[in-house]
């Protein structure tokens, strides 16, 4: 790697996340079709790829030119930790690809940053044989959309070239002309995220989100109807400085959510969109995030200057109450009105490669702050990849220096 300027590693960018889905979806669609290697070519390297997939333990950015995108294809409880460890100067360069909430998850930007932001409309699936079962430990992943989805939306500085990426494979795309618009996009498609599982489990038997939709229509209606001032308190909050800047009337910014028919209308075109409504959203998944689900919408539904009792979300709490139990729902109505967000930064180091560019993550424990006090026992010359990679496991163990 050290023969190589930076600027010829990987022209498209990293994928951070790439074992996921959506991470695995970005990478191969990037880098299909692959370019050949010729046998006159001295860049046998992996870099003759237009993108890379980061290394768990390897600090994002680095494998990259400046002004490459860094698709972040991650949980959004992962996106403080991942901002963190990457290079501080390719940070503006991160793309986020998670189901998140810009103004609970992403509030730690201000008027000069800069980064892209996309709330995903397409689901992605992974290529199975006869026997519906996974055919390898890497699978193909398979691109599930249609034109009847809503369309996804980015913002931000690298927005131009993921809309071109995904638009390649017949994915509506469209570009957000505000962060508020995102903003908007992003409590719609939280609505979704919240109310299925509970519709689809709400039975002695799982259903599919078709059958909810041919069997309990009506009750959608009035949960949306429930919660649509929940949406709408949500749908303006800021999430940067230049959102809390702009001069627009709250009334205006809260209204654009839609009507009880429009956000009605939009989970039925999202719900259809994938495979035809022939899914179950996961239990198991639902009950683990809760609190970044339902526990946002009913933070805004039971907010103490709400003196109007009868407007409490009485229909969401019964079904979270049957569905998930007590134990859950008082996680929910403990959610604050604004996440709290992990400070991992005062726990992250890097251990710099010079003679690559590479820069390795490394997460002190207790026992290792400790071992900064005592003598140095090992001494390492030459800071290479090996060189690095050795001082790096040894001060893991803790009783060397």
């Amino acid at each position: 790697l050290s023969v190589h300027n930076q600027e010829d590693r990987y022209p498209h960018g990293e994928v951070i996340g790439s074992t996921g889905k959506i991470g695995s979806y970005i990478l191969n669609t990037i880098n299909s079709p692959i370019i050949p290697i010729e046998s006159n070519n001295h860049q046998l390297f992996p870099q003759c790829q237009p993108a890379a997939a980061t290394p768990r333990g390897v600090s994002p950015g680095c494998l990259s030119p400046e002004n490459t995108p860094l698709y972040a294809c991650i949980p959004s409880s992962a996106i403080q930790s991942v901002w963190d460890a990457t290079v501080p100067h390719r940070r503006k360069d991160l793309v986020f690809l998670c189901n998140c909430i810009p103004s609970r998850h992403l509030n730690f930007f201000d008027s000069s940053s800069d980064f892209t932001i996309c709330i995903l409309h397409f689901g992605v699936s992974h290529a199975v044989d006869g026997n519906t079962t996974t055919s390898s430990s890497q699978p193909h992943p398979i691109l599930n959309t249609s034109p009847q989805s809503p369309a996804t939306v980015v913002f931000g500085r690298h927005a131009t070239t993921l809309a071109e990426l995904l638009r390649r494979d017949g994915i509506s795309v469209e570009i957000a002309s505000s962060a508020q618009q995102l903003q908007m996009v992003a409590a719609k498609k939280l609505a979704w995220s919240s109310l299925f599982w509970l519709l689809c489990h709400d039975n002695n038997k799982p259903m599919t989100v078709k059958e909810v939709w041919e069997r309990k229509s009506k009750q959608i209606y009035q949960l949306v109807e429930e919660m649509l001032p929940a949406l709408k308190k949500l749908a303006s909050e800021p999430w940067t400085t230049d959102c809390g800047t702009k001069q627009t009337n709250v009334a205006t910014r809260e209204m654009s959510i839609g009507t009880v028919q429009e956000v009605y209308d939009y989970l039925h075109a999202y719900s259809m969109s994938m495979k035809d409504g022939q899914i179950t959203p996961s239990l198991e998944l639902a009950l683990n995030e809760i609190q970044e689900r339902n526990g946002v919408l009913l933070s805004l539904m039971m907010q103490p200057d709400n003196n109007d009792r009868t407007d409490l979300p009485r229909i969401q709490l019964e079904m979270i109450r049957r569905v998930a139990g007590e134990e859950y729902l008082a996680r929910c109505l403990s959610t604050d009105k604004v996440n709290d967000i992990r400070d991992v930064a005062n726990f992250l180091e890097r251990v710099s490669c010079t003679a690559s560019n590479l820069q390795f993550l490394y997460y002190p424990t207790k026992k290792n702050t400790h071992a900064k006090s005592n003598r140095s026992s090992v001494i390492i010359i030459g800071a290479g990849i090996i060189g690095s990679s050795l001082a790096h496991h040894l001060s893991r163990r803790g009783d060397f220096k």
